[in-house]
């Protein structure tokens, strides 16, 4: 397990899903993830629904949250010092701007861009809330991964916003790379081939569980499917991709 005291700028801090039905979504992610949650009342201005954002929490720590919107989407949150010119450079260097900068009450701030190829990814910057409390242990996040079929215009576009470096991933397989800081591991990238599936452009969220073929097993009685069934990684690790009922796509592995 790991405490969050505070992300350093460049480093994934928080993820949330927007789903049009939250009720169905707290069925589901509280059954198969245990999640307490917590409702948080007109959380960004521009939301009118009564309970526009959800945390969820394990432990009494803060892990992800959930919000109400049109579509399903898990959306993967970088902690930068300033939003606003986070998001300019990202256009700058080629990404489509998807949600302008604005103010989360007074938690903090945040944008959200398009790279590229097309994955969605937002910034955080932080005031009250620095973002996830508690991360790689059994239902927190564990890991973020680009899955795209630009992988050269991806290693440049992330190297010159965040000074990141790719590493080849050789615990993944091929096509897999390790996105690093120094020494420091933030993220994965999963190349794919064009002629390999129908899985858009995205940032994966990983989830920590101990049983990852259980967790899948789960996951199809409660309604969803499996894009990726379970499969091996190195020491004994295991992974799978899920769909959920409402149609967004997240990843579970063993840590």
């Amino acid at each position: 397990m790991i405490t969050m005291e505070s992300y350093a700028p460049g480093q994934f801090c928080w993820a949330d899903l927007t789903a049009s039905d939250v009720p169905a979504a707290k069925r589901f992610y509280g059954s198969l993830f245990d999640w307490a949650f917590v409702d948080v009342p007109n959380f960004a201005e521009e939301l009118e629904a009564a309970h526009a954002y959800v945390m969820c929490r394990v432990g009494g720590s803060d892990v992800c949250g959930l919000r109400a919107g049109a579509g399903a989407l898990w959306q993967s949150y970088v902690s930068v010092a300033n939003a606003d010119a986070s998001a300019r450079k990202a256009v700058d260097l080629g990404a489509t701007l998807a949600g302008p900068a604005a103010p989360v009450l007074d938690i903090g701030r945040t944008a959200a861009v398009e790279d590229p190829a097309g994955a969605r990814l937002a910034f955080w910057q932080p005031k009250r809330h620095h973002g996830a409390g508690v991360r790689n242990q059994p239902r927190t996040v564990c890991w973020y991964e680009l899955v795209t079929r630009a992988g050269v215009v991806a290693k440049k576009f992330y190297a010159s916003l965040f000074g990141w470096t790719a590493m080849e991933d050789r615990t993944r397989g091929a096509g897999h790379t390790q996105w690093r800081r120094g020494e420091a591991a933030l993220g994965g990238m999963f190349t794919r081939a064009t002629t390999e599936g129908d899985l858009s452009p995205r940032w994966l969220v990983y989830f920590a569980v101990g049983d990852c073929d259980a967790v899948a097993m789960q996951a199809i009685a409660l309604g969803a499917s499996l894009p990726v069934p379970p499969t091996s990684l190195s020491k004994g690790r295991r992974y799978a991709v899920i769909q959920d009922p409402q149609g967004a796509v997240f990843a579970i592995a063993t840590v």
